[in-house]
């Protein structure tokens, strides 16, 4: 199988899209407002990991889970 940039860019959008960064900022913001900064930071890695992790879970096994259901 060969490498398609094409087809990673369209990847990235769609997850781009799905996680819709900028739109979690405004709710970011006030919830570690009294945080100090190392701690905003942490907050921010594994949110941000968890998200990756999960994303990556459902590409991984979406297809196994939708033919164990039935589902074409």
């Amino acid at each position: 199988m060969d490498f398609d940039p094409g087809s990673a860019v369209k990847a990235f959008v769609t997850l781009f899209i799905i996680t819709s960064p900028l739109g979690t900022v405004p709710l970011y913001l006030p919830m570690t407002a009294g945080d100090p900064l190392p701690r905003r930071r942490r907050t921010a890695v594994i949110a941000a990991l968890t998200t990756g992790i999960t994303l990556g879970a459902a590409a991984s096994l979406g297809e196994l889970l939708f033919s164990a259901m039935g589902i074409t």
